[in-house]
């Protein structure tokens, strides 16, 4: 899909990411798009937001900081440290 010609038609676009999961190689179904300005940035939000690209709906929004970092599934970061018994 080419989603950054259809955001470059109207703005600057300063860069462009899509979320890739790492096992399948495929879109997570989103992104994140850095303008030129505050003022394309809304541009493309009043203009893009709820439109249909490529047979699907998009949502176009300010990215939200994300605050909660604790909870969830735990990330695997290789195998445990071994224990030793204790004397």
């Amino acid at each position: 899909m080419d989603y950054q010609k259809h955001f470059l038609n109207m703005v600057r676009l300063l860069k462009l990411k899509i979320v890739m999961d790492r096992a399948s190689d495929k879109s997570k179904g989103f992104g994140f798009v850095t303008y030129a300005s505050e003022d394309e940035a809304q541009k493309a939000l009043d203009e893009m937001n709820g439109k249909t690209l490529n047979g699907r709906v998009i949502y176009v929004g300010y990215a939200k900081l994300k605050t909660n970092f604790g909870g969830g599934i735990p990330i695997a970061r290789g195998p445990p440290e071994p224990t030793t018994p204790e004397s």
